[in-house]
């Protein structure tokens, strides 16, 4: 199960990425803040799957 949650951090950073690229790119300050804000969330997201992980790998040992 870890290697899927991993699997899915990892896409969650490159999407994160992806919008902070893109933010970049954006010609209007409306744009800008929309990416910037999925940029934000999908790094939450994977900051919280992060957590859980290291906690039932703590909870195995």
């Amino acid at each position: 199960m870890s290697k899927s949650v991993e699997k899915k951090i990892q896409v969650k950073l490159e999407l994160s990425k992806k919008y902070e690229r893109l933010a970049g790119l954006a010609g209007s300050k409306p744009k800008q803040n929309t990416f910037l804000w999925h940029a934000k969330h999908f790094r939450a997201q994977a900051d919280v799957m992060q957590k859980r992980l290291d906690h039932e790998n703590a909870l195995v040992k």
